[in-house]
């Protein structure tokens, strides 16, 4: 048998045998030798692409090879089932983020409203809202451009104002840019379908007029009414005399007579040094280390260069070709201004200026020494004033203790005897005492502050003196005799003599004129003595008819009071009478079971006491003390007059409440016997205060009543007591006779069309809060989750 020849080189494939078999593998391999590099390259790029969607793929191959888990569903308004979906509780879980009630604001991008209700409330209850409010949204065909949201975060951005880029407010919002776009969006999507929702929210001006007078009142008032102002007029009718205004003045408290008190009027000596006669070198030991330099001098001079230094005011500056006499101005022009000319600070008044604060400075050293040699005087007297101030207080305390034993154990006849010497003894002490602060007060008004002065400034020159004999106020003592001719001339600061209220007083500074330096000393003090009486007889007169008709007006309050209790008490007669049988039973009661438990406690003390033997102890002497307070309280007869007052009161007050259910119907009669007006106020609108004009286009009464709590809360048949209008000088009671409902014509169109904006926020907010809570949109869709 023949074979088929072979070419050199290439084998033999086409046999079947082993050889044959061999020879094809090898071909096959020599395939992927020759592809190796473009097999490689494909193969990696398969497994980065398969490894880098990995997520995907395995969700992918979950939802053909595993079962689905079923999500809640809700049925439409034609009836449709449809489901909720993972994207649907995706979008909620973002949306309640962005909607926690703990960063509630922070989001500028408003474009779906509150709900409230269940969103407040957190957790799966919200997740659900949110998610079907976003499928009944898409179902619904509603949906929000990019431009749209895009327009809306731009906006947002424009009204906050921080400068930031979408991007920053989404990162400051905890998103990247397309989440947040995204969140805005189906924020868009879910506001509208609530919006077209609320459409059918009723905001008609029907139910408005409903809301608005839903709690609107009439009320109508009887009330009985005094005005002090009427009063007032009828006494200045009557007049009053010079001599009864004048008692009635001296009559008032210290604090009431202020006003019509001057200051303190003050005699006094003044002493002082001339600054022309002055001479620095006679004062040497006076003004040894003392120095004067320029910024001294220039502080002294600005002081003084208004009231000193001030010369004719000088016309302002103008070009040298201005006619020198022209002082009018033309013709619908301002006057040409002025300004004023002092006394240049020149080396003459530095010279002058620095003798004067040189003699200030001598005046001020000789009077030290006058004040320190009326110390010297004096201190003997305050030196015995002082021992008997000390000996005074140690007598008060023995008096307060003396006292205080008597009042533990009044029995006891030494311990009276002891406070009685102890009060003596302390009254005696106190004349002592009085005895000595006269003399203190004495010998200072008798030292003589001038002589004493004279004697320190010796025989050098320039002293001046003067002297006012006759207390003065603080104008009276202005003009201390003419500075030219020895005077000490006129003193502008009159007051610092007047502040003064003790007689012998030395003034505490230097005081100054133009013409010298001084000091003084206060000789005789009239404490603010009354004015004038011309001066005073028109603020007088006019205060006292107002104090006494606000006098009567309070009588006639009190007259009225009185005549609505007695006259409710007798339209009450048998309540009031069974009140009171009760309360007099009540007090016999309450003093028996107070003497009852006092008596207890004394019989478990003395048991107590029984049971220890040592009389040392602090046990024994508590108990001791207990047993003796208790004792001493059920035999003073006090105790159980504090327990009847008190019933008693209790008992009046029950009486005044039953008697004050008549009040509405006596009312009347009390008024006209206690000299009240009565009058019908309203109808009005309870809360008629709250008015924008209320306190325009009413009266003073309406003004009062309805703004006071008490008016407002009455009820139909309920009084007031009596009312003081303190402003308006006017006394009220008033009882609620009627209430009934308002209605349109009662509320004016301003009030109909401010209340409409709050209206309409409410009604809204409130329809959503209510139709679109988790459990109102279960009922109305169906909500239902798998079984």
């Amino acid at each position: 048998m023949s074979k088929h020849p072979t070419q050199p080189g290439k084998p033999d494939t086409e046999g079947h045998g082993e050889e044959a078999e061999v020879q094809r593998v090898g071909g096959g391999l020599e395939f992927f030798r020759r592809n190796q590099k473009a097999i490689l390259y494909s193969a990696g790029l398969f497994a980065l692409v398969f490894f880098s969607v990995t997520g995907p793929m395995i969700g992918f191959f979950q939802t053909i090879f595993s079962r689905a888990v079923p999500l809640p569903s809700v049925t439409l308004a034609d009836g449709r089932k449809v489901d909720l979906t993972t994207e649907d509780y995706d979008v909620a879980r973002a949306l309640a983020i962005l909607h926690d009630p703990q960063r509630r604001g922070l989001d500028p991008v408003v474009v779906m409203p509150p709900l409230g209700g269940d969103e407040a409330e957190g957790g799966e209850s919200r997740l659900d809202t949110f998610a079907m409010l976003r499928r009944l949204a898409i179902e619904t065909g509603i949906d929000a451009s990019d431009d749209e949201v895009d327009r809306a975060i731009q906006q947002a951005l424009n009204v906050i104002k921080t400068g930031w880029t979408p991007a920053q407010l989404a990162q400051a919002n905890g998103f990247s840019l397309a989440a947040y776009r995204r969140l805005v969006s189906e924020q868009m999507r879910i506001g509208t379908f609530l919006r077209l929702a609320a459409l059918g929210i009723d905001t008609s001006d029907a139910s408005l007029a409903g809301h608005v007078l839903e709690d609107k009142e009439l009320v109508t008032l009887q009330v009985a009414s005094l005005d002090n102002k009427d009063l007032e007029k009828r006494l200045r009718e009557k007049g009053v005399t010079d001599q009864d205004l004048q008692k009635w003045i001296e009559g008032l408290s210290e604090m009431d007579r202020i006003p019509y008190q001057d200051t303190n009027r003050v005699a006094l000596r003044a002493v002082g040094l001339s600054y022309a006669d002055f001479d620095p070198a006679l004062f040497e030991a006076e003004l040894k280390g003392k120095t004067y330099g320029d910024e001294q001098i220039q502080q002294r001079y600005d002081l003084d260069r208004e009231s000193r230094y001030r010369s004719e005011a000088r016309a302002e500056s103008r070009p040298a070709s201005a006619p020198a006499t022209q002082t009018q101005t033309a013709p619908g022009t301002q006057p040409v201004p002025t300004q004023p000319s002092y006394v240049p600070l020149d080396a003459a008044l530095k010279t002058a200026i620095q003798r004067e604060l040189q003699a200030e400075d001598a005046l001020r050293e000789l009077w030290n020494r006058v004040q320190l040699a009326m110390a010297d005087a004096l201190r003997p007297q305050v030196d015995a004033r002082t021992k008997i101030s000390i000996e005074l207080e140690e007598a008060r305390k023995a008096k307060d203790k003396a006292e205080a034993d008597l009042k533990a154990a009044p029995e006891k006849g030494d311990l009276k005897e002891a406070a009685e010497r102890a009060k003596a003894a302390f009254d005696a002490k106190e004349k002592e005492y009085k005895a000595a602060d006269e003399a203190v007060a004495t010998t200072r008004k008798g030292f003589d502050a001038v002589a004493a002065f004279a004697k320190e400034l010796k025989e050098r020159k320039g002293l001046r003196t003067h002297v006012v004999a006759e207390p003065r106020n603080a104008d009276g003592l202005k003009e201390l005799g003419d500075g030219k001719a020895g005077g000490l001339g006129t003193w502008k600061d009159s007051f610092a003599a007047v502040a003064l209220d003790v007689e012998g007083d030395l003034s505490a500074t230097v005081q100054r004129t133009a013409d010298a330096a001084f000091v003084f000393q206060v000789t005789q003090v009239i404490k603010r003595p009354l004015k004038d009486f011309a001066e005073i007889k028109e603020k007088a007169a006019s205060d006292y008819f107002v104090k006494q008709a606000d006098a009567e007006a309070k009588t006639k309050g009190e007259a009225l009071s009185a005549a609505l209790l007695r006259l409710g008490k007798e339209q009450r007669k048998a309540e009031v009478e069974k009140i009171e049988k009760d309360g007099a039973e009540a007090i016999a009661r309450a003093q028996a079971e107070w003497e009852t438990a006092q008596r207890k406690k004394l019989d478990d003390a003395k048991a107590r006491l029984a049971q220890i033997t040592d009389r040392e102890s602090m046990a024994w002497q508590a108990w001791a003390r207990q047993i003796a307070e208790l004792e001493k309280s059920l035999a003073d007869p006090a105790r159980k007059q504090e327990i009847e007052t008190r019933v008693k009161t209790e008992t009046e007050q029950k009486v005044k409440d039953e008697a004050r259910k008549s009040w509405p119907q006596v009312l009347e009669a009390a008024a006209t016997e206690a000299g009240f007006a009565i009058a019908t106020v309203g109808p009005h609108l309870r809360d008629i205060a709250s008015l924008p004009r209320f306190q325009y286009e009413f009266s003073e009464t309406v003004r009062f009543l309805f703004q006071n709590e008490a008016v407002r809360k009455l009820k139909e048949g309920e009084c007031t007591d009596v009312l003081t209008d303190t402003s308006g000088r006017r006394m009220h009671l008033a009882v609620l006779t009627k209430v009934e409902k308002a209605t349109l014509q009662n509320v004016s169109r301003r009030q109909f069309l401010m209340a409409r904006d709050g209206f309409v926020r409410e009604r809204l907010a409130e329809g959503l809060r209510q139709s679109f809570s988790r459990e109102a949109l279960e009922k109305r869709y169906k909500f239902a989750r798998p079984q």
